[in-house]
């Protein structure tokens, strides 16, 4: 036969102000902890109500919060300090996925890091960088490649480096990982002098040079010189692809495969 002693109040217990409760047993507490003290819990602590603490939490083990939580006023020094030997501090979570983690390096170091633990950005000493942004420089002796529509080319030309793995050399395709404005340039050498070369950004594989918030046919750097660039924005929806077109066959024959000079950079600004 069980039996059971209701307590109203506990307070001073063998003059310590300290309750034990024996290995395997739980404290169930239907109501409101209020603790003017220091709370140090060595396991996990699951609260179904409202825990009150005036003084200093320290929890050595697991918190699980199931709800919301509202620290500060607000008025005054509100903070939240994260400690700990390890550079991730914070993780955050949806629908039980690691959605990125906030941590530090060291003074003046904050890091926010994907799943894997990559950092994606970092600010550090006041400068702010992005390590994973995607960022492509190609440069090198440029390749012809047909469009399969008469008189029109797309370029490609070798990788120096990309950061999103986002590029292919081999046809010059640049594909958008994220939806974004992205800032496209490229230069181009001819062999010699060519009156009326065209150039254009294709997105999509769009032999008109439109696409990417530039009308099809009014897209074109028409040149008349020995070299064929352009410099600007060009918005994209993920998987959207980024490519170099030229026009007509005087120019691609003009192109200046054996040259250094040709380059191509893409990059996500926004």
């Amino acid at each position: 036969m069980s039996s059971k002693i209701k307590v109203d109040t506990i307070e001073n217990v063998a003059g310590s102000g300290n309750v034990s409760l024996g290995s395997g047993h739980n404290l169930v507490v239907p109501g409101n902890i209020t603790g003017q003290g220091t709370a140090a819990i060595t396991s996990n602590a699951t609260v179904g109500g409202t825990l009150g603490v005036t003084g200093t939490l320290t929890s050595n083990g697991v918190s699980n919060l199931i709800g919301s939580a509202t620290h500060g006023t607000d008025a005054g020094d509100t903070r939240f300090i994260f400690t700990g030997p390890n550079q991730y501090r914070a993780v955050f979570k949806q629908g039980g996925n690691i959605a990125g983690q906030l941590g530090g390096g060291g003074t003046d170091d904050l890091r926010f890091s994907n799943a894997a633990g990559a950092i994606t950005m970092q600010i550090k000493s006041g400068s702010v960088t992005k390590p994973l942004n995607p960022a492509v420089l190609a440069q090198g002796q440029s390749t012809a490649i047909t469009t399969g529509v008469s008189d029109y080319w797309y370029v490609a030309v070798p990788e120096r480096f990309d950061k999103s793995s986002s590029y292919n050399p081999s046809t010059g395709i640049f594909t958008a990982p994220v939806a974004g404005v992205y800032n496209m340039s490229y230069h181009l050498d001819l062999s010699s002098s060519e009156s009326g070369s065209h150039s254009a950004v294709s997105v999509n594989n769009n032999t008109a040079g439109g696409g990417g918030g530039y009308v099809t046919n009014h897209a074109w750097q028409i040149r008349t010189g020995d070299t064929m660039h352009w410099d600007g924005l060009v918005n994209l929806s993920a998987n959207d692809t980024v490519r170099i077109l030229i026009y007509p066959d005087s120019a691609k024959n003009k192109l200046d495969t054996s040259s250094e000079r040709n380059h191509l950079t893409i990059h996500l600004v926004g």
